[in-house]
């Protein structure tokens, strides 16, 4: 049996976003709305149409 390779993508999303600290205490940089949307939806949906099955978010517990 031969089994097919699944892609998977690993996003870093654990800034802590000491650079942006009037908004970030209270909001983590990756929910940061983009055009309306939390930025990290725009992360997965690039990783989603390059053909990847799996995405593992990596972030800080905050």
């Amino acid at each position: 049996m031969n089994a097919q390779p699944t892609t998977a993508v690993v996003i870093a999303a654990g800034g802590l976003g000491t650079r942006v600290t009037g908004w970030s205490l209270f909001l983590p940089k990756e929910f940061r709305p983009v055009e309306g949307r939390p930025g990290l939806l725009y992360v997965l949906e690039e990783s989603a149409a390059t053909g990847a099955a799996r995405a593992v978010v990596v972030h800080h517990p905050y």
